[in-house]
């Protein structure tokens, strides 16, 4: 299963960045992981 997301990133300053990323999730032992991430860009700089 794959999907996008949105990461904020706060820094120290106060300022924050926004990233869009795909994800990948897997069932591994019966539990859904994240197997693999991808930066796609950068939506909001800081």
């Amino acid at each position: 299963m794959s999907f996008i997301g949105e990461n904020t990133y706060y820094y120290p300053d106060g300022s924050r960045q926004k990233e869009q990323r795909s994800f990948t999730i897997d069932a591994i032992d019966g539990a859904l992981k994240v197997t693999d991430s991808k930066f796609i860009k950068v939506t909001k700089f800081r």
